[in-house]
């Protein structure tokens, strides 16, 4: 039985289980038990002579598998993470312009065409009906809080000033 379990094999393959694994979790330390079994795997099967001894393969692995995370995790990790936008994505959504396709009533929620797709919309104390233009105010989640565009507003204003 312990012949068998000090095979290079067993630990390539535990080796790639590992890092398979790693896909699984957040933590990023599967990944370098994995690395740790594969070099344990590399170092077994270049010395014949570790693999009459469960304990010291389990030793090198404990030991390759410490001795990677320490070293290579914080540098690793920022690249398997991947680089992320973290501005809002409000910010480049609000002031452009939609169309009403649903009917948008204060406290109802309808939908806008915006780049190229709709959107749920919703508007605080306004009603819009479907062709209406509206300029996006906030984007929460996948929905869009519109109001008056510009355009609108300043029609208004002059409609005003001419009474």
């Amino acid at each position: 039985m312990i012949e068998w379990l000090t095979r290079p094999e067993v630990w390539g393959l535990a080796g790639l289980l590992f890092v398979a694994a790693e896909f699984l979790g957040p933590n990023f330390v599967l990944f370098f038990f994995g690395i740790g079994a594969l070099l344990t795997a590399a170092a077994t099967a270049l010395f014949p002579p570790l693999g009459g001894s469960l304990l010291i393969q389990v030793l090198v692995w404990l030991g390759a598998s410490v001795g990677t995370m320490l070293s290579l995790r914080r540098y690793l990790k920022g690249i398997f993470r991947g680089w992320v936008d973290r501005r809002p994505l409000e910010d480049e959504y609000r002031g452009k312009e939609a169309t009403v396709v649903e009917a948008i009533a204060s406290g109802h929620t309808g939908r806008v065409r915006f780049q190229g797709t709709t959107w749920d919309a919703v508007s605080y104390d306004e009603t819009f009906a479907p062709g209406d233009a509206v300029q996006i105010l906030k984007h929460e989640n996948l929905t869009l809080v519109v109001g008056k565009t510009v355009a609108d507003e300043l029609a208004a204003y002059e409609a005003e000033q001419e009474e």
